[in-house]
């Protein structure tokens, strides 16, 4: 499996390619080409061509890789890129205007605006769980916003690295984007060059390392992490309601084969629906994989040995825990990478398989009294990427929402608003900081620069001399400065913003049947 398949050809670079793919990637950079609009607008049209040319050959890379099935491939790798490259393509226009802030009253006569800026040469590190698409979308937002490019994949991907390798040179310019292929002395090689903006995507201890790294020359990082996105539910939800809610959480929890970042990693659920709960998803587990799930063709495997046997020996260690009961799974193989789909109930929150993000078909059920107990275990605990809540009662959700941070949430669903093109999606905390997804992905790419123009006339001249700007500074100096710089407080409104609104529009439907009837 992954890093051991020689089948794939990979190679790593020399420090010698690294190093000129660097300076060149520099060069290209400074050439002012990467900043013209028709530029990024034709790398992106390639981008797309790239992925929608070679499907086949990408799905069968991750499948060599670690056997994901085509259908999960097809849509995490291929479709929500082309998707998210065309939606870029739509609104860049828009994106790269200035913006125009409100001016005071000293800005009076100036222009004042904010120009959207490429940051330079931009490094983009991926993980091997979703091999494409963790270095696409990046490569999407870097190109729109004029960035030069440099992507990093996972050596434990080696036939998805090698693809991109051979790829990207084909479709791309080859002296502003380029991939350079590695392990781990490949990475910290290119964490020791300067970069004008990083981003990585992976274990909350390897973010650490990059940023480290970036401190050296204060980079901007968008760092994309994990951690334990729990579920909580209500306990006003019925034993029926649980059928929706195993499928919709089974669905996402063993896509992938519990290998995404934001997978649902334990449920918080009170005692009288945990038996409902772990029978529902034990049901969609036999309705989506058969009885043995080990023969499915649509379950992926485990990326190598080695997190087989990590996953393995943590269900091995909570099962050995007091009160812990396997409601289905519980098999693993080494040999052939397999995990079952494994439904734990009777798991404390002290227990072994709640030490970390598990990152694997897993899912732990954590008996608590009530949505106060829930909030209290997820506070307790480093902010995740993802919260879900399954429940009907809005002012349940709205007391999460209001005391729970985390990256991002889902309601009566999960991990869906990964997907979504328009809104933003990043961490908090542990599980991350920055942005990535459409307008909020180019943004994090770009440099947004002041830019104040100040006229050279007469009447600016004259304004030089008001409000005490140069010395000799007096009483009266400071007096004008205040009463030009200081603003009161705005007033707070007697009535309701909705009232408002109502009233402003029931006064213009009266001017505009006045109106109307007077013409007649």
């Amino acid at each position: 499996m992954g890093n051991s398949d020689e089948s794939s050809g990979f190679k790593a670079s020399t420090p010698q390619e690294v190093d000129k793919v660097v300076a060149t990637a520099r060069k290209t950079f400074r050439s002012g080409r990467t900043k013209d609009i028709i530029w990024r607008k034709d790398q992106l049209r390639q981008l797309y061509r790239m992925i929608d040319e070679n499907h086949a050959e990408i799905v069968d890379a991750v499948l060599h890789d670690f056997s994901k099935p085509r259908h999960e491939s097809m849509l995490s790798e291929v479709a929500m890129n082309l998707n998210h490259i065309a939606y870029t393509l739509k609104y860049l226009d828009s994106w790269v205007k200035p913006d125009y802030p409100e001016k005071g009253l000293t800005e009076m006569g100036s222009d004042l605006y904010v120009r959207k800026e490429p940051f330079g040469v931009c490094l983009i590190i991926a993980p091997w769980n979703y091999p494409f698409d963790l270095i696409l979308k990046p490569l999407t937002s870097a190109i729109a916003a004029g960035n030069a490019a440099v992507c990093k994949p996972s050596e434990l991907t080696p036939h998805c690295a090698m693809l991109l390798a051979d790829l990207v040179p084909r479709y791309l310019d080859p002296e502003a984007v380029f991939v350079v292929n590695g392990g781990v002395k490949e990475t910290t090689l290119l964490l020791e060059k300067r970069w004008d903006h990083i981003t990585y995507t992976g274990s909350t201890t390897v973010g650490k390392i990059v940023m480290a790294a970036a401190s050296k020359f204060v980079t901007p990082v968008v760092l994309e992490l994990g951690g334990k996105s729990p579920v909580i539910i209500d306990g006003s939800l019925t034993a029926a309601d649980m059928a929706t809610v195993g499928k919709r959480l089974g669905g996402f929890k063993f896509f992938n084969d519990g290998q995404t970042c934001i997978a649902p990693d334990y449920v918080l659920c009170p005692p009288h629906l945990v038996a409902p709960l772990a029978d529902n998803v034990s049901k969609y587990v036999e309705s989506a994989y058969g009885a043995d799930p080990s023969t499915s063709p649509d379950l992926a495997k485990i990326i190598n040995k080695s997190h087989t046997r990590r996953i393995g020996r943590l269900i091995d260690k909570q099962v050995a825990v007091s009160g812990t009961v396997v409601a289905s799974g519980g098999v693993w193989d080494e040999k052939t990478s397999y995990v079952s789909p494994t439904i734990l109930t009777g798991v404390r929150g002290d227990g072994p398989i709640m030490s970390g993000e598990i990152f694997g078909p897993v899912l732990p059920i954590v008996e608590v009294d009530g949505v106060d107990s829930a909030i209290d275990f997820v506070l307790d605990r480093e902010r995740p990427l993802a919260l879900y809540i399954f429940s009907k009662d809005k002012s349940f959700i709205g007391k999460i929402l209001d005391q729970v941070t985390s990256g991002g949430v889902v309601v009566n669903d999960s991990v869906l608003h990964g997907a979504i093109d328009s809104a933003p999606f990043g961490g908090i905390g542990a599980s991350g900081q920055g942005m990535l997804h459409g307008k909020y992905g180019f943004d994090s790419y770009s440099h947004h620069r002041t830019v104040l123009h100040r006229p050279l006339n007469w009447v600016s001249t004259k304004m030089d001399d008001l409000g005490g700007r140069f010395p000799p500074y007096s009483d009266q100096a400071t007096d004008q400065a205040i009463g030009m710089l200081k603003k009161p407080l705005p007033r707070p409104s007697r009535f309701p913003q909705w009232l408002i609104s109502i009233s402003v529009a029931v006064t213009g439907v009266f001017f505009g049947i006045f109106g109307y009837a007077r013409g007649k």
